[in-house]
């Protein structure tokens, strides 16, 4: 998976020169204007290279016309409209509902949207599809490409990934699409759901036998 957090400078190697200028420095002699060169030459082009790195590492989507957004980049099949919308006429109609952590795992395992299955995105996923520089918390404008996720709300979404706490107990992270950053949170809090599949994997099977009808779904 592709990830953003392993192009970013190391603070502990920063220190680590800071180290050897102050070990090896002699007054009166230039010993650590080799060390001082290195690290000045390297974290820029390192920089640099980080940021290449992440520009030529956006998605690349295709909206199907069907509700789904696939990214051709990771392979990823994202649902447009969140939990709580109604997706016709190729626009994501009404608001999210905001459920607990327990209820986002249940709404995307139990989801049959074009017969796939589907998951709760992990923190880092989200964080990939995430364009920071679009996002106007003040205006309301979520950190996402509206071109392709019209009616996000800008708000937090839940994720698969947990993170032990000082207390010995598993909470889940949420990302926040206003302010485009993640946080931990709760399970008994309440965030929207975006759910997504991992489109290699073999689809549904359809049962043989013919099956009850049952009550539409919004998602």
């Amino acid at each position: 998976m592709l990830d953003r957090e392993l192009f970013s400078p190391n603070f502990h190697e920063v220190n680590k020169f800071r180290a050897i200028n102050r070990v090896f420095f002699i007054p009166g002699l230039p010993v650590s204007f080799a060390a001082t060169l290195f690290a000045g030459l390297l974290f820029p082009a390192f920089s640099l290279f980080a940021q290449v790195e992440v520009k030529n590492t956006r998605p690349n989507y295709t909206d199907r016309r069907d509700g789904g957004v696939s990214d051709r980049r990771t392979r990823f099949l994202w649902r447009k409209c969140v939990y709580g919308q109604s997706y016709r006429a190729g626009v994501c109609r009404g608001k999210g509902e905001r459920v607990s952590y327990r209820q986002a795992r249940r709404i995307c395992r139990d989801s049959r949207f074009l017969n796939y299955r589907w998951r709760l995105p992990g923190a880092k996923e989200m964080e990939y599809i995430a364009e920071p520089e679009l996002a106007r918390p003040q205006s309301g404008r979520p950190a996402l490409n509206s071109r392709y996720f019209q009616g996000s709300e800008p708000h937090s979404y839940w994720s698969r990934t947990v993170q032990r706490t000082m207390k010995g107990t598993q909470e889940p992270w949420v990302y926040s699409f206003k302010h485009a950053y993640r946080y931990v949170a709760r399970r008994s809090e309440r965030h929207l759901v975006r759910c997504v599949s991992d489109t290699w994997k073999a689809r549904r099977k359809r049962p043989h036998t013919r099956a009850r009808p049952s009550v539409p779904r919004r998602y």
